[in-house]
């Protein structure tokens, strides 16, 4: 039988804050865990599957998505370190 893995650090939604730690998703931990895990692409890859929520949940509040972009992308490196 299988079983499912739960990650640490999952996000929660709709405020998509850290379940663990409490900071805004995805906090340090789970970005280091990310690209220790993958390289860049597969991280902006990984992440895109969340932006379409994000945007959702969290731009009715402030209605940009300027800055959004920058904490679901802007801490993935251009190019494999």
């Amino acid at each position: 039988m299988r079983s499912i893995r739960v990650l640490d650090h999952a996000p929660d939604a709709p405020q998509w804050n850290c379940r663990d730690c409490g900071d805004q998703w995805p906090c340090a931990e789970r970005r280091r865990e990310i690209l220790t895990t993958n390289d860049p692409t597969m991280a902006r890859i990984h992440m895109s599957v969340y932006w379409p929520f994000m945007v959702v949940d969290l731009t009715r509040y402030d209605g940009t998505t300027t800055l959004l972009y920058l904490r679901v992308y802007g801490w993935i490196p251009k190019h494999r370190p």
